[in-house]
């Protein structure tokens, strides 16, 4: 059990490294593959937490597309009442997610699940489920891998969605065609500038310039 626990540390160090240069789905499917190997499974998914609702982030296995299509709302089904609650199911029903069997069309030969929140300090931001097509497939140990996995998953999960608003707000600031500062930056910018300047009594000089072909730049992307 220890080996096993000193082999999951080991590949999340690893992981955790990736998750600096990785998408957030590329970061996962490495944790996924890794899981797998002392965690067995036949669908895994990792929901984050948007408002009232978790949205499948990462998704693979079993019935796969099913899961990337569900939005569980809090309290609700398996990981909506792990979101809520903070607590962790383990051997529950996967059918009992909003949305999974409700459809009679839907057949899963799913028959176990395990689930854990993910928390950032005491905000659970998300969760962590695995599913298996055997009644009661997990253990104690599963569950002690999973929990112990969890707090360094949260912690990924949000590194790398935080450095994903980063480069959308960044790119919201700056025009994609020339490269220059939007004029709300602009703006904000020159705010900052004139407080600065007030408190500390100096004075201010704005240089205002045109710049042409800038319209048959724009008519030639």
């Amino acid at each position: 059990r220890d080996r096993q626990h000193h082999q999951l540390h080991r590949h999340f160090e690893l992981t955790r490294d990736l998750g600096s240069s990785l998408s957030l789905d590329e970061t996962l499917s490495v944790v996924a593959t890794r899981l797998k190997r002392m965690v067995p499974y036949d669908a895994i998914a990792v929901y984050v937490r948007s408002e009232d609702r978790l949205a499948p982030q990462y998704v693979n296995g079993e019935n796969s597309r099913l899961f990337a299509s569900l939005e569980i709302p809090i309290g609700q089904g398996l990981s909506g009442w792990v979101a809520e609650t903070g607590k962790h199911i383990i051997n529950g029903n996967p059918s009992v997610e909003p949305g999974y069997l409700n459809d009679p069309n839907v057949f899963s030969t799913l028959r176990s699940a395990m689930a854990v929140p993910l928390r950032i300090d005491q905000t659970i931001i998300g969760v962590l489920a695995v599913y298996h097509e055997d009644r009661d497939a997990y253990t104690k140990e599963h569950l002690k891998l999973v929990e112990t996995l969890a707090p360094k998953l949260a912690q990924t999960v949000e590194q790398v969605l935080r450095a994903g608003e980063a480069v959308v707000a960044d790119s919201a600031k700056f025009d994609v065609l020339t490269g220059l500062p939007q004029a709300r930056s602009m703006f904000l910018h020159l705010d900052a500038e004139l407080a600065r300047c007030r408190r500390l009594n100096i004075g201010l000089a704005v240089m205002v310039c045109s710049v042409a072909g800038i319209k048959q730049l724009n008519e030639r992307r």
